[in-house]
């Protein structure tokens, strides 16, 4: 059960972190 949990933790980490860039390029050009 706790590999589950850190096996969730890292693809949601990774996917976070993938997403994350065009997160902060979409705010900069709301910004502009």
């Amino acid at each position: 059960m706790l590999e589950q949990l850190i096996e969730r933790t890292f693809y949601s980490f990774s996917l976070n972190h993938a997403l994350w860039p065009r997160f902060i390029a979409l705010r900069g050009e709301r910004l502009q």
